[in-house]
């Protein structure tokens, strides 16, 4: 099989409620450690403000919250 742009197309398309899940894990993810700052997040043109201070992010309720939140674009 080769893999191009169409095949990666359908899998997104296949796929895409699994693949914005795990996107949106690895943004909570690295958030958490610190390693990137989240100002904006956009998807398909929509804006989705985030505004997250290192103290908010150290207690797993927190980060369950914020995971929740992502998933639905609340931030």
């Amino acid at each position: 099989m080769t893999i191009n742009h169409h095949t990666l197309s359908d899998f997104r398309v296949d796929h895409s409620e699994a693949v914005d899940a795990l996107f949106t894990q690895v943004i909570v993810a690295l958030v958490e450690k610190e390693l990137v700052t989240v100002n904006r997040i956009s998807q398909d043109g929509t804006r989705v403000r985030a505004c997250w201070g290192a103290r908010s992010l150290r207690r797993r309720n927190r980060l369950e919250l914020l995971l929740k939140q992502a998933k639905t674009h609340e931030i």
